[in-house]
């Protein structure tokens, strides 16, 4: 509800927003010592009598007791109230001891919410499917006859490895009990075992991919196919990782459409993309010339990329867009990184003995080798020039709120390009930190801490220059004819 609220008052045509029948409970007022209000339900009473909608089930209670006994009426109640709530939320009455008690930055210290424990719902586990990621994590998936839980019908919820289908002891034909753990992401409790029928057997793991047929190994708590990519699955989802905003941010060319090229044959692997007949695609349904030319020159665009999100894009097992970064800076171009070893990997920042052997064994495998190099030789990814003697060299700067011009992506790129590091949390030995609108508890702890705090002028200046912000703007991308051999 709070999300079609959003979009609906964020419509640029009022028409459409009048036309979704929104409305709410007024519950603030700025200004009310102004007008003589000294308490919150003088506050409520007052926008009621003014006409706004206030809630019905306001009330004014002093101690814990009575908290709690409202508490708990209101959660009796909340089934037949015709909306949805997750709990109850509790402010100082008066005004006055509201203006002493003050704001934490973005939240009032004088209100705090009571939530209600996740409502739990009995439904039948129908079947357990085998879901195939992009590096070919076997995860199980309960199937669920539809249930209604916390305001949304249910049928799907992730049971992680086999480990937790054992340790929960579910069952095909069990009853489940099944709640949305923070009123968000769903989970199964456990089954209700004197409901489990006769002869209901422990669900055991395949033996083989379900998409390729080829073996799974256990590696830790997760399996693994072990087909590469020849396992359908595994070249849907790592061919569209590879054009992913923080990869190769290839525009246009998502999920759907990298599984339309592959069922019509127009690609088998992502190096495939770069001489994509762009005319023939325009025969595909949802295509036209302009959208072929656009997905071609989306392609082209490529060429160049920074090496730590080329190095991303390749889905290397454990190899995040943080450690893309450390072992880009780290080798410096694709050439060294290819020629690493285990020693020099574990010397990188955060990277660890699995992560190495799973770089190592990328690397070493030469199917994913020889398409790795393919897609260097195409892209040829930009070497890392190591900022010495750069305004932050050897700081930690950290991030917080929007800033007016410059996204996330793009501040991190200039602090790096200065010699600096982005951390995600503040401490005594962070440089600065970097504020925008709505910045969170990291303010309030740099101001605890006594670190700096600028806002992106201050930033832009401390770099050396305003006009540093253009370092991190791409440069246009050219026009591409509608078909060519090769991209390059």
């Amino acid at each position: 509800p709070r999300n079609a609220a959003a979009g609906a008052v964020r419509q640029l045509d009022p028409k459409v927003t009048a036309r979704r029948r929104l409305s709410f409970f007024a519950y603030g007022l700025n200004g009310a010592d102004s007008l003589s209000l000294k308490d919150h339900m003088a506050v409520i009473d007052f926008l009621k009598e003014i006409g706004f909608r206030v809630s019905p089930n306001a009330v004014k209670v002093s101690g814990f007791e009575a908290m709690k006994a409202a508490y708990e009426d209101m959660a009796r109640r909340r089934p037949a109230l015709g909306w949805g709530i997750d709990g109850t939320v509790w402010k100082l009455a008066d005004l006055e001891q509201q203006e002493m008690v003050g704001w934490n930055h973005r939240v009032p210290r004088f209100a705090v919410a009571w939530k209600f424990p996740p409502e739990e719902m009995p439904t039948e586990l129908l079947g357990i499917d085998i879901q195939v990621g992009r590096t070919g994590a076997i995860t199980p998936v309960a199937r669920l006859k539809p249930v209604f839980v916390g305001g949304t019908t249910i049928s799907n919820v992730t049971l992680h490895n086999q480990g937790q289908v054992h340790l929960k002891d579910v069952r095909i034909g069990d009853t489940v009990i099944v709640r949305r753990a923070g009123d968000v992401i769903p989970e199964i409790v456990g089954p209700i075992i004197d409901r489990r029928p006769e002869g209901a057997s422990p669900w055991v793991m395949p033996t083989t991919c379900p998409e390729c047929g080829a073996p799974l190994h256990l590696t830790g708590a997760e399996h693994f196919c072990s087909g590469g990519s020849k396992c359908p699955a595994q070249r849907l989802y790592r061919i569209t990782h590879f054009a992913s905003r923080l990869a190769m941010d290839i525009a246009g060319l998502g999920e759907s459409i990298v599984a339309t090229l592959l069922n019509e044959g127009f690609i088998t692997c992502a190096s495939d993309l770069y001489s994509l007949d762009t005319a023939r695609l325009t025969a595909m349904p949802g295509f036209g010339i302009q959208s072929a030319g656009n997905l071609a020159s989306a392609i082209a665009g490529t060429r160049n990329r920074p090496l730590a999100k080329f190095i991303f894009s390749l889905g290397i097992e454990g190899v995040g867009e943080r450690s893309s970064k450390d072992l880009a800076a780290a080798y410096g171009s694709w050439k060294a990184f290819t020629a690493c070893t285990r020693e020099s990997l574990l010397s990188v920042q955060d990277v660890g003995d699995v992560t190495a052997d799973s770089i190592l064994e990328y690397l070493d495998t030469p199917e994913t080798a020889d398409e790795a190099q393919r897609l260097a030789d195409l892209v040829q990814p930009q070497s890392v020039e190591k900022a010495v003697g750069g305004r932050f060299e050897g700081k930690m700067l950290v991030l917080t709120g929007t800033l007016p011009t410059l996204t996330r992506e793009a501040a991190t790129a200039l602090i790096e390009a200065a010699g600096g590091k982005v951390s995600g949390s503040v401490s005594k030995k962070t440089h600065a930190v970097v504020a925008g609108e709505a910045a969170g508890s990291k303010l309030e702890k740099a101001q605890s801490l006594s670190v700096p705090v600028w806002d992106e002028a201050e930033f832009l200046e401390q770099i050396g220059t305003v006009e540093a912000q253009a370092q991190a703007s791409r440069p246009p991308e050219e026009e591409c004819p509608l078909f060519q051999a090769s991209l390059f």
